[in-house]
């Protein structure tokens, strides 16, 4: 196109009054795409101002856009982007380490971990062809887990009680082939069970390294899961190395940025660098904590420093469709009305009003409950809900009747079941019939 063909958009762009057509925002994000195509994470906010300018310069069309409407022109650009590339995970040859890994626009390279017993495995389904089988929702959440890894961010995951967080993060371990170091925080979680332990042996003391230390001198992702119930005084010691990458230990060493300690060695030796006790923290490095909000569920909030520290996300449960594709591809046999009356109470439990009090369902089991209902055809979905839900026994009076209104409602009734024998439990009483009849005898 020629600047001539430009000036009709142009002046259409100048006048708020008047509308691109759909066929010249099409054609304008053909023309940018494929400035950015090679280059896809340039669309992100850290370098959207550098983004435009390179955009400008080679494309007379909006040179007098203004950067204020910047992120509206991003965020068409994206939606056009990813409606053009489905977000899938793929793998593009057999080598492990010459293999990278692309989910939606996001692109990073895999790299060989040293301790491959330390990467997840079996949290994730391929398909025939090498492709991963992930619903799109999981997919949502490993991209966003993707484009934090590259900018160099620590993530926080809050939801629901449920395994789904944790699930979440090794999958994108075992996808990204990253080392794991896990901790399960507690109340009796204490500094030295993050930074260092001290013993005694031999009659000597020695430090050992826990996770977090360990984790920073081998470039391992850091998984802190159950934040709430942890002291508020003790993850703070972490502040300094999740802000600077850096951190003293106990033993009298100090952990350096790996930018720092790198300018370093232009005028001291390793060897030298470690006689005075300065270690490397790895560039690769990476911090995930996992957590529940508080105001819904008990715990102690997080410090307003060490929060600001994390990049959050909220993780909810799957849509009523990737759920029932699941069920049914796991169970076959279980008829599909069933399946969409188990999920919509689970659903429904879990999106009722906060006045009325109700536990949580456990959306996580409802595998469980869906293989329950294949092996064992003769149960009730009124049984079987009853099982892993019980709401006669932990609810109160008011509470149980709001379950049988939406048992109800959604036409979901107990079934009569066979009478079980009764057995005697009076071991003396059939001792003593037993010697009666072989008096007879």
């Amino acid at each position: 196109m020629e600047n001539d063909d430009y000036q009709p958009l142009l002046r259409r762009r100048r006048n708020s009054y008047l509308k691109w057509t759909e066929s010249q925002v099409l054609e304008f994000l053909e023309l940018v795409l494929d400035l950015v195509k090679d280059v896809p994470e340039s669309l992100e906010k850290p370098t959207a101002q550098k983004f435009y300018t390179k955009v400008m310069e080679s494309t007379a069309m909006i040179s007098h856009v203004q950067y204020v409407g910047g992120y509206r022109l991003r965020y068409s650009i994206q939606k056009f982007w990813l409606g053009r590339s489905r977000a899938s995970v793929a793998r593009y040859s057999t080598v492990l380490d010459g293999d990278q890994i692309t989910i939606g626009d996001v692109v990073s390279r895999l790299k060989k971990p040293e301790n491959l017993h330390l990467v997840p495995q079996k949290y994730v389904n391929y398909a025939p062809d090498g492709t991963v089988q992930l619903n799109q929702s999981a997919l949502h959440h490993l991209r966003w887990m993707l484009q934090k890894d590259l900018l160099k961010q620590d993530m926080f995951l809050l939801g629901s009680p449920g395994p789904l967080r944790r699930q979440l993060v090794m999958q994108y371990l075992e996808l990204t082939q990253r080392e794991l170091e896990y901790v399960a925080l507690s109340r009796d979680t204490t500094e030295s069970d993050l930074k260092q332990r001290r013993e005694i042996q031999h009659k000597n003391s020695m430090y050992y390294d826990q996770c977090a230390v360990r984790a920073a001198l081998h470039g391992r992702l850091l998984v802190l899961d159950g934040v709430e119930h942890c002291e508020q005084n003790v993850l703070p010691v972490l502040n300094n190395l999740l802000e600077n990458r850096e951190m003293h230990l106990e033993s009298g060493k100090f952990l350096m940025a790996p930018d720092r300690y790198d300018k370093l060695l232009e005028t001291h030796t390793k060897e030298q660098l470690e006689e005075l006790g300065i270690l490397r923290v790895s560039e690769h490095f990476r911090v995930v904590a996992l957590g529940l909000p508080v105001q819904k569920y008990k715990g102690t909030p997080l410090d307003p420093p060490l929060r600001s520290r994390f990049q959050s996300r909220h993780v909810s449960f799957y849509t009523f469709s990737e759920l029932y594709d699941e069920l049914h591809q796991l169970t076959p046999n279980v008829p599909g009305n069933q399946l969409k009356q188990l999920l919509t109470f689970g659903l429904t439990l879990q999106k009722a009003d906060e006045d009325i009090k109700l536990p949580d369902f456990p959306i996580h089991n409802l595998r469980r409950v869906a293989q329950m209902l294949q092996t064992n055809p003769s149960l009730s979905l009124h049984d079987v809900i009853s099982t892993v839900y019980p709401f006669q026994s932990i609810l109160n009076a008011d509470q149980q009747k709001r379950i049988q209104e939406l048992f109800t409602s959604l036409q979901i009734q107990p079934m009569s079941t066979q009478g079980v024998q009764e057995i005697t439990a009076n071991v003396e009483v059939d001792r003593r019939q037993y010697q009666m009849e072989a008096l007879w005898i």
